[in-house]
């Protein structure tokens, strides 16, 4: 490199559109390639069908190839698994893995199929799922990323918080308690549910504070056997109760990155 030059950073993502068939735009990986006089480049079935550039008229150069762009399409070969349903990302294996959790254009059911008290049904793209818990379950859509849960019954709330939306839910089970804030994926940031148990008596300094770092949701036999939940029996938790009201708050806060 010159020396007075600046390295610029290229995302993959910006690289691979331009690794494509002129043509057809399928990856040129695992492909040999031809171009014309004006260096357009095509794949090896679509140059059989040409006699010349569909860019710019010009006619091809024999048995020339474009190394550049195979090589580089080699290392980005990988289609996001939902490529076929609009997501054109195209990366490299390691890169992909996460690309497929967050797609926006990967099947999602509604958050709230696995409450009980719901059990909603829907399914769509994980870009539509906002839309959808607005129109359908607006009434448990709040946008504060904390609030007070007194409730002894199972209480579920949806949060849009920082573009992101998360469930949290709290139930009995085999006479624990539990609750949990689970993330759709609509972001990639990180973020942690922070449970507080407080008690009634103002003169005590009982506290019962826990965190975990949110997960995509997953069932919640998943989340139980992680450990990334709130899990209490009842007589730890009866020492928060007062006239049939729990004093817990909730809060959703974002693990800012270093």
């Amino acid at each position: 490199m010159a020396e007075g030059k600046s390295t610029k950073i290229v995302s993959l993502k910006d690289i691979a559109p331009h690794l494509t068939c002129a043509l057809c735009t399928e990856l040129l990986a695992d492909d040999v390639t031809g171009i014309c006089e004006s260096g357009h480049t095509f794949c090896r079935f679509c140059l059989s069908r040409l006699d010349e550039c569909i860019k710019c008229n010009r006619r091809f150069v024999k048995d020339a190839r474009n190394y550049m762009i195979e090589n580089m399409a080699e290392i980005v070969k990988y289609k996001c698994q939902n490529y076929y349903f609009g997501c054109k990302t195209l990366l490299s294996a390691d890169l992909l893995v996460k690309h497929n959790l967050t797609c926006r254009r990967r099947a999602v059911s509604c958050p709230l199929e696995q409450i009980p008290e719901v059990l909603c049904w829907w399914k769509g793209c994980l870009s539509e799922v906002l839309d959808h818990v607005k129109k359908n379950h607006g009434d448990r859509l709040t946008s504060k990323n904390y609030f007070r849960c007194p409730s002894l019954e199972s209480t579920h709330w949806l949060t849009e918080y920082k573009g992101e939306l998360f469930l949290y839910y709290k139930y009995i089970k085999d006479g624990e308690w539990n609750a949990c804030v689970q993330s759709v994926g609509l972001t990639e940031d990180e973020f942690k549910g922070v449970f507080v148990l407080r008690s009634h008596n103002a003169n005590s300094n009982e506290v019962i504070e826990i965190s975990f770092v949110v997960q995509l949701i997953t069932s919640l036999d998943n989340v139980h056997r992680s450990g990334r939940c709130l899990l209490l029996d009842h007589i730890v938790v009866k020492q928060f109760i007062k006239n049939k009201q729990m004093n817990m708050m909730v809060s959703i806060e974002e693990i800012l990155k270093r």
